[in-house]
């Protein structure tokens, strides 16, 4: 799958790959702590219906290191604004047929 296909995925399908991804990541980061170990670099495999391979190593790189922006500034709003509230918020932007913006000007303008 790469990044086109997986825009081309309903909001609540990539919602939740998001998510699954960023369990994943944190469970990974508490290993590397215990362990005291460098990852460099971590293929997901999910065992989903249809097999997803990674097609194009490059772009999954810029559109991880875009997650991971993401994720920092979900998590600064969490922390800013309080996890609950944001959580909340995102639940009902994901409710939106068709929202106004996209995820990254929510978040940013969230608390505003």
């Amino acid at each position: 799958m790469t990044p086109s296909q997986f825009f081309n995925l309903d909001r609540q399908e990539r919602a939740f790959i998001i998510a699954a991804i960023d369990v994943r990541v944190e469970r990974e980061k508490k290993k590397q702590k215990e362990e005291k170990k460098e990852i460099n670099l971590i293929i997901i495999n999910y065992d989903l219906p249809g097999k997803i391979e990674i097609e194009d190593l490059e772009e999954w790189s810029e559109y991880i290191e875009a997650s991971n922006l993401f994720s920092e500034l979900f998590s600064y709003k969490a922390n800013l604004l309080g996890e609950n509230f944001v959580l909340k918020a995102v639940y009902q932007y994901l409710k939106i047929p068709a929202p106004e913006c996209n995820q990254i000007e929510f978040l940013y303008r969230l608390g505003e």
